[in-house]
């Protein structure tokens, strides 16, 4: 899990405006493999890992319960649902 600020807009672009099915969205952005393998992004320093305890149908979305492992703090505004508002949607709901 990633906490954007508001310097990583450009991630919350291609997140949040991507789908994954047509693209591998963690090779189009600078990343490094991180404590247990996970693939942590360069540009947001704030961050934690968590194993997966259980999964959790919502509708269009899927929940997750996490047992976190590990962990980097990091400053910076962040990122809020106002400065993505206007960002297309990756795919249709």
């Amino acid at each position: 899990m990633h906490r954007l600020t508001r310097d990583a807009a450009e991630l919350a672009r291609l997140f949040g405006s991507r789908s994954g099915f047509d693209a591998d969205k963690f090779s189009l952005c600078a990343g490094h493999s991180g404590p247990r393998g996970v693939p942590l992004l360069d540009g947001c320093p704030a961050w934690f890992a968590g194993e997966m305890l259980s999964r959790h149908d919502t509708g269009d979305h899927v929940g997750y319960l996490l047992s976190p492992f590990a962990a980097a703090p990091g400053g910076g505004r962040q990122l809020g649902f106002q400065d993505v508002r206007d960002l297309p949607p990756g795919t249709e709901a």
